[in-house]
């Protein structure tokens, strides 16, 4: 088996990933619910998920 054959072969990992990505608004809200964790005020959940740019997304996590 050549090299790259077995690199296709071998199992793959996630090495880096924003977990604020990967989760929906429900299920965001239903963890900090179920934590007793305190939002950011905003008039939705999913509000927290709508930013314009980096300096947005910054402001809000």
């Amino acid at each position: 088996m050549d090299v790259e054959t077995a690199l296709r072969q071998m199992p793959k990992a996630e090495l880096h990933l924003h977990l604020e990505g990967a989760v929906d608004a429900a299920t965001f809200a239903s963890l900090a619910a179920k934590h007793k964790l305190e939002l950011p005020p905003h008039e939705e959940v999913a509000d927290l998920y709508q930013y314009d740019s980096l300096a947005d997304f910054l402001l809000i996590y």
